[in-house]
């Protein structure tokens, strides 16, 4: 089976690099800054014999 759609999910994100302000930061920061808007506007120039698909992210917060 072939994945329509791609997505990555943090469940329970306050854990997520807890001990790590700094670098949840950067993570987050590059998130935004590189990865999504490269999947969203150059990735389709990479795509070989295939078809780009949907990317989704999702923070899961469990306060």
């Amino acid at each position: 089976m072939k994945a329509d759609k791609y997505a990555f999910v943090f469940d329970n994100y306050n854990s997520f690099l807890a001990d790590d302000l700094v670098s949840k930061e950067l993570f987050l920061e590059i998130l935004k800054e590189e990865v999504l808007p490269w999947w969203e506007n150059d990735a389709k120039k990479y795509v070989v014999v295939g078809v780009l698909k949907s990317f989704q992210v999702y923070i899961i917060k469990n306060d």
